[in-house]
């Protein structure tokens, strides 16, 4: 699943969260309803930004409400801050942006 993938990218090891100065940039092309795109943001204090491009015009809405749904609710700082306190980050995220989604 996702969590495999973010291993293999070598975003969930130590060496990549040790360095508070690395950001990564996590692109997804056919992003589809942006779980992946959205997952990737929230739980990896490493990724700075996250982004999605879906050409079909009903996956992006769906990816679209779905960011918009965790962003009305506060929950993207949440669970982003609950992941970066796993990490051993003590510095909270008071950035809520870094996931974009496009369409095209």
């Amino acid at each position: 699943g996702a969590r495999q993938l973010f291993y293999h990218m070598s975003l969930t090891t130590q060496k990549s969260e040790s360095n508070n100065h690395q950001d990564f940039h996590f692109y997804d092309l056919g992003s589809g309803g942006g779980r992946l795109v959205i997952q990737s943001y929230l739980e990896l204090p490493s990724v700075s930004t996250s982004v999605g491009i879906e050409l079909s015009p009903s996956r992006h809405e769906i990816a679209s409400q779905t960011y918009n749904y965790l962003q009305e609710n506060g929950d993207i700082k949440r669970i982003r801050n609950l992941a970066r306190r796993a990490w051993g980050k003590d510095k909270e995220d008071t950035d809520d942006s870094g996931i974009e989604l496009y369409e095209g």
